[in-house]
């Protein structure tokens, strides 16, 4: 992404790629340009090479070094297992969500982990073993994602895309597996996500499965993941004639959906939402399409074909692991810091506990405690 999000927003081509030029994209490209989180990892990797510090790629850390306190760490590397003695150590693994065993431990229901597979605990293990109080186990950042056929990332996996604004959009709504919608489909992504994966008091999730549910008028207006607004529907994008025909079709009850729709379109009529009052919001308003009026967010689902797009679970990292203290310091399960260990980002036990700040929430804390356990950690 070769602009900044200032940019970015005020050419309107998150609603409108079509309107994107792809003659001066391409020269930001051939240039080397990157914008957003691009250029974030960039400028903090110049940092550790203008300062000479030393980088070890494909070099797994496996467990801590411990004499009386911290004071290295055992790796996996290239060539085999390697040593680094050190007067304290800093955990910064990210979180453990491509570990199969603790997400169904923590979490009971399928999330699909939309961050890079390293991310399997790693250093969870090793706080743990250092006797490291855990908290926030039950918790990730997450959003409502996509996966569509045939797409997969260069490791094989596939690939996970956010359903960050189609969901916003006027002629969609989201639905359940009971063909009811079950939440303000334009509240932020990780409140969506905490409704999609709410428990019932029996224990199930009454909102999964769900689906993203919109009509020919939002297909000709608007993109969807990938696909750009109006021409041919991929294979993977079925339209059925009815609304009762995509129901059989997702599985979901036809007379209940239809109702839903209709309701919905009741209240596109009245300009307003009186079951989940959608819309409204800054997040709502900053995402939504400020040219349909009278709102940016509502627009009836109306005009054949039909289209249903499964929403899934999906996370950008847990945020559970051990606690620690102002300092960045790993507390141990009586409250004192542990010898020579850090930690920061999602690799601990997030302070902001269940809540999120918005788009940042996890880069913010890892930034600010990275650089607080950096300093804590060389003065040690």
């Amino acid at each position: 992404m070769p602009y900044s999000f200032p940019e970015f927003e005020e050419m309107g081509i998150t609603i409108h790629p079509e309107q994107l030029d792809w003659a001066d994209y391409q020269k930001r490209i051939d240039r080397g340009l990157v914008g957003w989180g691009e250029a974030l990892g960039a400028g903090l990797l110049a940092g550790c090479i203008d300062r000479g510090i030393a980088l070890f790629p494909n070099t797994r850390g496996r467990a801590l070094l411990k004499n009386g306190r911290v004071e290295g760490i055992r790796a996996d590397g290239p060539d085999g297992p390697v040593e680094f003695r050190a007067k304290a150590v800093v955990l910064t693994t990210g979180g453990f969500e491509w570990n199969a065993k603790e997400m169904a431990q923590h979490f009971p229901c399928p999330i699909e982990p939309a961050t890079v597979p390293t991310n399997v605990g790693d250093g969870l293990d090793m706080a743990r073993e250092a006797g490291a109080a855990l908290g926030n186990m039950n918790v990730l950042w997450g959003w409502p994602s996509l996966i569509l056929d045939g797409e997969t990332q260069e490791d094989g996996n596939p690939l996970v895309r956010t359903s960050l604004f189609e969901r916003l959009l006027p002629h969609m709504i989201c639905v359940n597996g009971k063909g009811e919608r079950f939440a303000d489909e334009t509240i932020s992504y990780h409140r969506l996500l905490k409704e999609m994966i709410r428990k019932d008091d029996k224990g199930g999730f009454p909102n999964l499965p769900a689906f993203h549910v919109f009509d020919r008028q939002y297909r000709d207006k608007y993109p969807f993941g990938p696909v750009m607004p109006g021409g041919e529907d991929p294979a993977w994008l079925k339209a059925y004639p009815s609304l009762a025909a995509l129901a059989e079709a997702i599985n979901v009850p036809a007379d209940a959906l239809e109702r839903t729709v209709k309701s919905y379109n009741a209240s596109v009529a009245k300009g307003r939402d009186d079951e989940f009052h959608r819309g409204g919001g800054g997040y709502a308003y900053f995402f939504g399409d400020r040219d349909n009026k009278p709102t940016p967010n509502m627009g009836t689902i109306e005009k054949a074909p039909f289209y249903a797009v499964p929403m899934l679970p999906g996370t950008i990292g847990t945020c559970g692991g051990p606690r620690f203290n102002t300092s960045g310091q790993v507390l141990s399960e009586s409250g004192a810091p542990i010898p020579g260990l850090y930690a920061a980002g999602n690799v601990t036990a997030a302070f902001s506990g269940p809540s999120y700040f918005g788009p940042g929430g996890t880069l913010g804390p890892a930034l600010i405690f990275g650089a607080i356990a950096g300093a804590a950690a060389a003065k040690s």
